[in-house]
């Protein structure tokens, strides 16, 4: 009889994988819905989905101030003050094809639940396709602590909390990755043209992977990635024809308004002329530290050039470019990377030293955040938190990068995710 079941299973698998996922999706929405009920937030999401819902229904620009003043009226009450997040809708008009399904559901509670279920599936595939990008066989002690850390840290839950986009575009730069190390070159340039709905975070990802592209002749996936841009810009400029000037405007307005935004910026607005100076040395350190990584990994092998990918990733956060703590979520490819090299130099012991940064980052984040919070998620981010998590990512990623240059042993065959026992 059992022999039966397990044999029927076999033959309907993907059926029952579908309706597995299915299940998992219904019953995690569920219990969204009963979460959002009782804690308010979700705004990131809430403004580009008000703003998609006013183009939908009412065929007016969700550049414009009406919008705006909607938005912080929801929030607030009242209109924004100045020091006060604006909420600008900050993203292209073809954007809004991620969300229209879900500006489509007039309650914004039952919209809010079913975009934190995906992105939580999303969440789940970024570390999966993470530990598979570095070819790594992770144990159960490494791979139940580092969900927990993935989805319960300080930048895990609040970029869950507050529906950012950082999460899907995170993944669409990993599946630009998967794609091009299984030779499917259209596959990566459409997901890099997706990349430029959020693309702030990983402008120096974007630029690295062009130049990687064409330097090496890669021409197919630029081409696809022109080819889907320019698609998507015709589809909304027949839309709104001048829309893409007032992005411009929204987004320029949306990046000086992101506090804080880099440790340059916390520097000039407290020590002024003198953390000027400071800031500048850091920016030029890191752009200096960042071209001279681009000149060894432009035309490495697989191993170094996505060392470079993953550390370009860590320095922008101290680039100069304003990047919200909030989106630090898009590091953790980078951590993963980082811990399968330790694993492979240092074996056993590396289990200790993975398990200890974990619960460092953990621990010292949420004691930054609950030391400045406040009912604002947004206004109570410190300027401490853009030390942890990026500073942890890069020192761990310069600790391995000998093992990146000079180790052989390391299997560029394509492997399946596999979790051992400890």
């Amino acid at each position: 009889m059992v022999k039966m079941v397990l044999n029927t299973i076999r033959k309907h698998q993907v059926l029952f994988l579908a309706a597995a996922f299915l299940l998992a999706f219904t019953l995690l929405t569920l219990m969204n819905l009963e979460f959002v009920k009782g804690n308010p937030g979700g705004y990131d999401f809430y403004t580009n989905w008000h703003g998609t819902r006013y183009f939908l229904l009412e065929g007016r620009s969700p550049y414009g101030e009406e919008n705006r003043l909607e938005v912080q009226n929801m929030v607030y009450g009242r209109a924004a003050l100045e020091g006060e997040e604006q909420y600008f809708f900050s993203i292209p008009l073809f954007g809004m094809l991620i969300y229209s399904p879900f500006a489509l559901i007039s309650d914004f509670l039952t919209a809010r639940a079913l975009w934190m279920t995906c992105l939580e599936f999303s969440l789940l595939a970024i570390i999966l396709l993470s530990i598979r990008l570095a070819w790594w066989k992770i144990n159960r002690t490494i791979l139940i602590p580092l969900l927990i850390f993935s989805f319960f840290s300080f930048h895990g839950l609040s970029a869950l909390l507050d529906g950012r986009l950082i999460i899907p575009t995170t993944l669409f730069a990993l599946g630009v990755l998967t794609a091009l190390r299984n030779k499917q070159d259209e596959l990566a340039g459409l997901l890099l043209a997706f990349i430029f709905i959020s693309p702030v975070p990983l402008t120096l990802f974007i630029v690295f992977m062009l130049l990687r592209l064409i330097i090496n002749r890669r021409m197919k996936v630029v081409w696809w990635m022109l080819g889907t841009t320019g698609l998507l810009i015709g589809f909304s400029v027949v839309l709104i024809p001048n829309w893409s000037l007032q992005y411009i405007v929204t987004l320029i307005n949306s990046y000086q308004s992101i506090i804080p935004a880099s440790p340059g910026s916390v520097l000039v607005d407290r020590w002024g002329e003198i953390g000027t100076r400071i800031s500048i040395i850091i920016t030029v350190l890191v752009g200096l530290l960042i071209i001279f990584e681009w000149f060894k990994g432009l035309k490495a092998d697989e191993p170094r050039a996505l060392w470079t990918v993953m550390v370009t990733i860590a320095l922008s956060t101290w680039s100069g470019i304003r990047i919200s703590p909030l989106d630090y979520v898009f590091l953790l490819p980078a951590i993963i990377f980082g811990f399968e090299l330790f694993e492979k130099r240092w074996r056993k012991r590396a289990s200790g030293i993975i398990l200890s940064v974990l619960a460092f980052l953990f621990v010292i984040d949420w004691i930054i955040y609950f030391s400045t919070m406040s009912i604002d998620l947004r206004s109570g981010i410190s300027s401490f938190l853009l030390i942890p998590m990026p500073l942890t990512t890069i020192i761990i990623l310069y600790w391995t990068k000998w093992w990146v240059q000079k180790s052989r042993s390391i299997e560029l065959e394509p492997t399946k995710l596999e979790i051992h026992r400890p």
